[in-house]
C-alpha cells in the first residue's frame, strides 16, 4: 500500500498503467491475474465503484495516504457512497461492506426521488394521485434502518397527495 500511495505522492507515477500494477501483483504474491489488482484512490478525483464485495477485494481502494498503508475502512466507503456520519451500519465489517455497496448512495436516491416528485407535479399539479408503496411484509426483521425510513416517509409525504403503503407490523 506504502509503495503504491507513495508513488502517486511523490509524482514518480511508476505504477500508473494497468500492466504496471499486475506486474507489481505478481512480483508481490506469485501469481498472474487478467485484471488489476491494485487502485490508489486519489485525493481529486472521484472514487471508483464501491463494489459489495469490497471486503474481499479492498486492494482496488487504497487509501491516498502512503503514511496510514491500509486499504479504506467502513466509514469512509460510507462517505464515499455519501452516507452521512450518523448512518448505523450493523453486522460485521464484511457485512457493512456488502450493504454499503449494495446502496443506492443516499444523495442520488434523494436527486432521484425530488425529479419524480418534479415531473409528477408537472403532469398532475399540486393535487398529484402519486403512490409511493413500500411492501417490507416479508421482511424477518424489523430493522431500526426500516423504521427509521419509516419515519421519515411518514414526515416527509404530504399526506393530501401521497398515499403510503407501509406496513411493518409483521
Amino acid at each position: 500500500f506504502r509503495l503504491l500511495a507513495s508513488d502517486i505522492e511523490t509524482g514518480t507515477f511508476r505504477y500508473e498503467s494497468i500492466e504496471a500494477r499486475k506486474e507489481l501483483y505478481t512480483e508481490r504474491t506469485g501469481r498472474i491475474s487478467n485484471i488489476h489488482k491494485y487502485n490508489v484512490l486519489k485525493w481529486d478525483e472521484p472514487s471508483t465503484t464501491i463494489p459489495a464485495h469490497l471486503c474481499k477485494d479492498g486492494l482496488r481502494h487504497i487509501h491516498p495516504d502512503s503514511k496510514q498503508a491500509r486499504t479504506i475502512t467502513v466509514r469512509e466507503a460510507a462517505r464515499i457512497q455519501t452516507f452521512p456520519d450518523s448512518f448505523i451500519f450493523f453486522g460485521t465489517n464484511s457485512q457493512k461492506l456488502k450493504q454499503i455497496g449494495n446502496a443506492i448512495p443516499p444523495l442520488f436516491a434523494n436527486q432521484i426521488a425530488n425529479q419524480i416528485l418534479i415531473c409528477d407535479k408537472n403532469v398532475y399539479g399540486e393535487k398529484s394521485p402519486s403512490l409511493v408503496y413500500c411492501d417490507v411484509s416479508k421482511s424477518s426483521a424489523k430493522s431500526p434502518s426500516l423504521s427509521k425510513t419509516y419515519q421519515l416517509l411518514q414526515n416527509f409525504m404530504p399526506q393530501n397527495n401521497i398515499q403510503l403503503l407501509l406496513d411493518i407490523s409483521s
